[in-house]
């Protein structure tokens, strides 16, 4: 929908990405593979078919243990057709 963005990340083995935030909140789904992210200093470590939503302007960072795809949705067309969608320098967008 235009209201509605899907992706997908493939995170190799070893990777760890910068700490950033973004105004969209984000529902990821573990397509496979295993690692962690870590929102606002606390951890989430998922694995396959596990769901976790990282809120809006929350600072974040995702490691992965292994080869690993995040399937994620959001609202940030919709933000960005408002013009409020923004981030901060380091963000996974």
């Amino acid at each position: 929908t235009p209201t509605m963005g899907a992706f997908l990340q493939h995170l190799p083995k070893g990777f760890v990405g910068r700490e950033g935030r973004v105004t969209d909140g984000t529902i990821y789904v573990a397509v496979e593979g295993r690692g962690r992210t870590v929102i606002d200093g606390e951890e989430f470590v998922w694995g396959p078919n596990d769901v976790f939503v990282v809120p809006g302007w929350r600072r974040y960072r995702h490691e992965a243990r292994e080869d690993a795809i995040l399937f994620s949705l959001s609202d940030r067309p919709v933000q960005q057709a408002l013009g409020l969608w923004r981030d901060e320098v380091g963000a996974l967008s």
